[in-house]
């Protein structure tokens, strides 16, 4: 079994050796996946799986992938390669780079030496991307009013940097009929979770899907594990016991 919400809206979580759940917090693991996959999936790929089924019809459209190199990004453009998006990436580096190509991502813009908003108009003959996957609106919101998104395009957020105010180019996005499509994985409506948690299953069941697990920890060491996320490792870190 794996869990989802471990913590949400609870003193304790799952860096524990027992916890008490709700059972429809507890989904079946297929027995060709191991536990260390298990812990990588309530978060990361159950984020992924919703962002995408937001997205919607994406064959052979193009599709911008915020941040390519995340555990959570990494899962979308698995699962968006899957559904025959061409793939797009923002990242920072040569070696987040190869991950996102590893991944399925086509195209990599590194946002620290190349101009975003220009390096994707290029990559799609100044149309724009049909479709965003964002997990820092804040720093997304700014170029939704310059062309980033072509007209009717989709925007997915799960997540920003900045959780103050954050203005957005209303009349641009409506003119251009934009859809935005802002959710926080915690709070899922039931049956939009149970989908995902099917279709997540069958994909682990017919070993579909790669999971990034750079660093493992034993309990004991658990201020390990935190530090090794609060330093930017690559890929899922998980605990053992």
């Amino acid at each position: 079994m794996w869990i989802w919400n471990g913590q949400w809206k609870r003193q304790n979580g799952t860096a524990a050796e027992y916890i008490t759940l709700p059972q429809e917090q507890a989904a079946p693991l297929p027995d060709n996946v191991g536990f260390d996959v298990g812990a990588c999936l309530g978060i990361p790929a159950l984020t992924a799986l919703r962002a995408v089924q937001l997205l919607g019809d994406i064959q052979d459209k193009n599709v911008l992938v915020i941040g390519a190199a995340s555990v959570v990004s990494q899962y979308i453009a698995q699962l968006a390669a899957m559904k025959g998006a061409n793939l797009i990436g923002t990242i920072s580096s040569d070696e987040k780079a190869g991950m996102a190509r590893r991944a399925g991502v086509a195209q990599t813009i590194n946002y620290k030496t190349e101009p975003v908003l220009d390096r994707v108009k290029e990559l799609t003959n100044g149309r724009g991307a049909d479709a965003v996957v964002d997990l820092d609106f804040s720093s997304l919101a700014p170029m939704l009013g310059k062309g980033l998104v072509a007209p009717h395009g989709t925007i997915v957020s799960y997540g920003s940097n900045t959780m103050a105010d954050t203005p957005i180019p209303f009349r641009p996005m409506l003119f251009a009929s934009l859809n935005l499509h802002l959710f926080l994985v915690y709070e899922l409506k039931q049956h939009d979770r149970a989908h995902a948690i099917e279709t997540l299953t069958e994909l682990l069941r017919e070993d579909r899907l790669t999971h990034l697990i750079s660093h493992r920890h034993k309990l004991e060491d658990i201020t390990a594990a935190h530090e090794a996320v609060e330093n930017g490792v690559l890929g899922n870190v998980v605990i053992e016991f």
